[in-house]
């Protein structure tokens, strides 16, 4: 019984090394939630790359987000997420943001009905777990997306 431990320990150890990062690779979708009386929810549909040969819970995050550096609203996971193992695929962010915080990006970002690109920025810290071992991944992408994005078309 105490070898089985051992095996056990040394197995789970030897997984857990091979911990490689998640990889955030952009942004997919943006829409819009049930807004509510002060906040106006953002769903934006991100892409993440897991390589790992286990799933990895997205457990807690606490996020900054930002449009043309226009601060737009915090992140917080209000519920985990699983990102399957060995997979590139899109998962929903939700961003509680007010209509002052939207109109005042928007109205930074007038450059939009030219056609410019937005630049959307993410900053803030996720706590992964992969099977027993829990860690704090600081977060900072930044991306341009197309102003089409917003319009879902």
């Amino acid at each position: 019984m105490r070898y089985f431990f051992f095996i056990s320990v040394f197995i789970l150890l030897n997984a857990c090394s091979s911990f490689k990062e998640v990889e955030f690779k952009g942004v997919e979708k943006v829409s819009f939630g049930k807004q509510d009386q002060s906040n106006i929810p953002l769903i934006f549909d991100v892409r993440i790359n897991n390589p790992n040969q286990f799933n990895i819970i997205l457990k807690k995050g606490n996020v900054d987000v930002f449009l043309n550096d226009q601060f737009i609203g915090k992140s917080l996971l209000s519920k985990k997420i699983v990102v399957q193992k060995k997979t590139d695929q899109a998962y929903p962010l939700e961003i509680k943001t007010s209509f002052s915080a939207l109109s005042k990006a928007a109205l930074s970002s007038l450059g939009i009905l030219l056609g410019k690109k937005l630049v959307l920025k993410i900053d803030g810290k996720v706590v992964v777990r992969a099977l027993i071992i829990r860690k704090k991944i600081d977060i900072s992408f930044k991306e341009e997306i197309s102003p089409s994005i917003l319009l879902n078309k």
